[in-house]
């Protein structure tokens, strides 16, 4: 069995060895390399030591006309088979040591604690289903915290607009993260850690968004105070749903990504004409 292991990290630290040489050949031949966020622009520059001028920041897109606030929220909820009367947090992640969930069950106790009436489905799969389980169980969380599993693509808008909060919990190399610009097209704001794209996303929408720092308490801290900020008050958080909407039209929407994609393919081709 100890030779087993043994031959199985030898087989994974030679494809990771693999697929960094690879990558930097990549990366080094290219005349201009392409990023979603600013943080991974910083990733690749340390990583493979390549001029700032040859690195462009495009973030991702998001289907505007499938990703959509759909009007009947209770009856989201309702279908999905929710507790009715309680605040709806929504997270789908790999289930991966990496995205935090077992500090976001940790602020889910904290919060249970609190008496802050709060409900959180978890989307995904992956190797930590097994431990979070327990987690959910050892918290005793088992009326507060309800793990899906797979969401099918064509039921993520019926998630996101069933929740009333989506949060993203992740620990490190958050590189984009779509999830976070497809609730909001949906109309659900997002509370996140200040972690690799996620932050850049959210400081640019509101800043009341972003936890202190990626532990349980700073996520705790940062749910109850956005609930009282602006879930208390009716109008307050329906204007913030058109707001989330209206963010995502802005920003990421596929055309613009396009037009910015075609701008740096047209400024090289001029280039290439020339010389």
């Amino acid at each position: 069995q100890i030779k087993n292991q043994g031959e199985q990290k030898f087989i994974i630290s030679l494809l990771a060895a693999i697929r960094r040489y690879v990558e930097m050949v990549c990366v080094r031949r290219s005349k201009k390399v392409i990023v979603l966020s600013e943080y991974m622009r910083g990733e690749i520059q340390r990583a493979h030591r390549i001029p700032a001028e040859r690195l462009s920041v495009i973030p991702g897109g998001v289907d505007l006309q499938f990703f959509i606030p759909l009007p009947d929220r209770a009856g989201l909820k309702k279908e999905l088979n929710l507790p009715k009367q309680k605040i709806h947090l929504l997270t789908v992640r790999n289930l991966e040591p990496r995205m935090g969930l077992d500090r976001l069950l940790d602020c889910m106790g904290k919060l249970k604690q609190s008496k802050l009436n709060v409900h959180l489905t978890i989307g995904g799969e992956g190797q930590e289903r097994q431990k979070l389980t327990a987690l959910i169980r050892n918290y005793g969380l088992l009326d507060t915290v309800r793990m899906d599993g797979f969401i099918p693509p064509h039921r993520l808008p019926h998630y996101y607009g069933a929740a009333d909060f989506f949060v993203i919990p992740t620990r490190k190399l958050e590189g984009f993260g779509l999830v976070t610009p497809e609730s909001m097209a949906c109309g659900t704001p997002v509370l996140g850690t200040p972690v690799g794209g996620t932050q850049e996303i959210l400081t640019n929408f509101n800043p009341d968004f972003l936890f202190q720092n990626s532990s349980s308490d700073a996520m705790a801290e940062g749910i109850q105070r956005v609930v009282k900020m602006y879930f208390s008050d009716c109008d307050q958080y329906n204007e913030l749903r058109l707001r989330c909407r209206e963010y995502a039209e802005k920003n990421y929407s596929w055309q613009r990504h396009i037009d910015q994609f075609v701008s740096i393919l047209q400024k090289y081709r001029i280039r290439d004409v020339r010389g």
